[in-house]
């Protein structure tokens, strides 16, 4: 009885040392795949580009999606919760 008892304790014991082994290599490689994210730099344009953008907004988009970006008859609002909602995962 006492070989099988200590069988069992034995096999207990590498069992506990493995699943250990397992949970904290799982939870010590998480903080990594995090940090490896990559960073969102913030968009640059020149007044330029931003003028030429708003003039062609104003002539190709702004019939359905508003001046406004968010009260045109016939589009999505461009601007707002439900926008940033929706594009700010992509």
């Amino acid at each position: 009885m006492k070989s099988i008892r200590h069988w069992t304790q034995r096999w207990q014991l590498r069992l506990g040392t493995l699943i250990g082994f397992a949970v904290w290599h799982g939870t010590s490689a998480t903080p990594a795949i995090y940090a490896q994210q990559p960073q969102r730099t913030p968009a640059t344009y020149t007044v330029e580009q931003a003028d030429a953008g708003l003039e062609i907004y104003r002539q190709q988009c702004a019939t359905c999606h508003g001046e406004n970006l968010d009260d045109g008859p016939f589009a999505p609002p461009l601007r707002g919760v439900d926008f940033q909602a929706k594009w700010q995962v992509r």
